[in-house]
């Protein structure tokens, strides 16, 4: 079972391993930074589940020899696609606009290409006919190691090598070895697929983190990579705002070349790290709207929005929190974070008479239904702003109150306890304007940074 730390934890622990090696993770081209800091975390949490039977546990003769050998006996292919110019990677995060499904993403992107007439191509994980998912697994892609791929090996093993002459953990080598061989794989794959489409000149995607084989493969093909924001950014976050000790490692960490922002308050807190300094560009949202075309009318409903497997923290408030207003006439909605793995586990909540899961309104509809919301650091928080809602936080609670603390100095929501009744909470009016944290998606300047040549 994975255990629970605090990102201000982690990140601490990542800083005093790294920091002072920052020399000894460089090789060639690559700065090793995200790649160990991947198997920091999960070694931290304890997540079994991350460690693989990896490339490194046997010698590079044996792993090269193995490539041919299967190469000889399987009817490998390479990945013949004719790509566009611009590639864009997908999430899978959909809603639901008038009953038709849309990309949160890329629904406006896409739309803004096509009325620009640039021609591009659109993968997700599972669906359509770029499915990366199915890819990979329809598709063989050509076994025999390519002189990019022998080099890349040679630089894990000597990092490997140097982490063990560091003193560091045995296990803890072995969740790194395991991160490193899924970047081998994916770099593998990508390699392989850009280098029969010489004619990519751009790549937008969700998040940069656990996506480095990806960004190495474009990088060695001189492909433009644009990171699309996709959520909550803080400056306790695993993965961006790095400090500026990593400045002069920045080129070879394999982020993305820059990255699009909703709004100036996201570009402030980037700019405190050293990643994208001088590449973020305030392009307004261009998530999907998902705003009825009908007026709702305000209930009494306290309205909580679920984070990723976060559920033990959120049941056990729930519960509370239905003792709490028991004699009032409120009730509760719950709405479930869309990529929650652990859905059945709130079932439990099912059986209390004054809660209700929904899944059959928008976020946007349960906003304009209720009248107090309460997350712990969720990006809900932001999402609503000028939407007539008491906005909590709930503080002192979980794990992540290092994140959550963070909710409460941006202004956007007042803080509650455990134990503290939600009704006796007044709107706050002090709340930044939307435009601050979402501003107009502004069309032309997207298009000006998507900029291909």
């Amino acid at each position: 079972m994975s255990k629970k730390i605090s990102f201000t934890d982690l990140n601490k622990t990542v800083e005093d391993l790294l920091y002072k090696n920052l020399d000894k993770i460089t090789i060639g081209d690559i700065c090793f930074y995200k790649l160990i800091q991947h198997g920091i975390v999960f070694y931290e949490k304890r997540s079994q589940q991350k460690l693989i039977q990896h490339y490194f546990k046997i010698n590079s003769f044996t792993y090269f020899f193995f490539l041919f050998f299967k190469n000889l006996f399987t009817n490998g292919k390479n990945i013949k696609i004719n790509l566009k110019k611009v590639l864009l990677f997908d999430s899978d995060r959909i809603v639901n606009v008038n009953n038709e499904d849309r990309s949160q993403c890329f629904y406006k992107i896409k739309t803004l290409l096509r009325k620009n007439k640039v021609e591009f191509s659109y993968f997700t994980k599972d669906r359509g006919d770029f499915s990366i998912n199915n890819l990979k697994k329809d598709w063989k892609y050509k076994l025999f190691p390519t002189y990019e791929v022998i080099k890349l090996h040679y630089y894990c093993r000597k990092l490997i090598n140097n982490l063990g002459q560091l003193g560091w953990d045995a296990e803890l080598i072995d969740y790194i070895s395991s991160s490193l061989h899924i970047f081998i794989e994916e770099f593998r794959f990508y390699n392989n697929l850009f280098s029969l489409n010489i004619q990519i000149e751009k790549i937008l995607l969700i998040t940069h983190y656990h996506q480095e084989g990806l960004i190495y493969a474009a990088k060695k093909k001189s492909i433009n990579i644009l990171e699309l924001q996709h959520g909550l950014i803080s400056k306790n976050d695993l993965y961006y705002v790095y400090t500026k000790e990593l400045n002069d490692y920045v080129s070879k960490s394999l982020f993305c070349d820059s990255i699009f922002v909703f709004g100036n308050y996201w570009k402030k807190i980037l700019e405190f790290g050293s990643e994208y300094n001088g590449r973020i560009y305030c392009v307004g949202d261009y998530k999907t709207d998902e705003k009825s075309s009908f007026s709702i009318k305000k209930e009494n409903i306290i309205l909580i929005t679920s984070q990723k497997t976060m559920h033990n923290e959120y049941i056990k408030y729930v519960l509370n929190l239905s003792k709490t207003i028991n004699y009032s006439k409120w009730r509760i909605l719950v709405k479930l974070h869309p990529s929650e793995p652990m859905k059945e586990k709130y079932d439990t909540l099912k059986k209390v008479k004054n809660v209700e899961i929904v899944d059959n309104l928008t976020l946007n509809e349960c906003f304009m239904k209720s009248k107090i919301h309460i997350s712990i650091y969720s990006t809900t928080l932001y999402d609503a702003i000028n939407y007539d809602v008491i906005n909590l936080s709930l503080q002192n609670y979980s794990v992540y109150n290092d994140y959550a603390s963070e909710i409460i100095k941006s202004e956007i929501a007042l803080p509650i306890n455990f134990d503290d009744n939600p009704l006796k909470f007044k709107m706050q009016n002090n709340q930044r304007e939307l435009l601050f944290y979402y501003d107009y998606f502004n069309e032309n300047k997207a298009l000006n940074h998507i900029n291909l040549n």
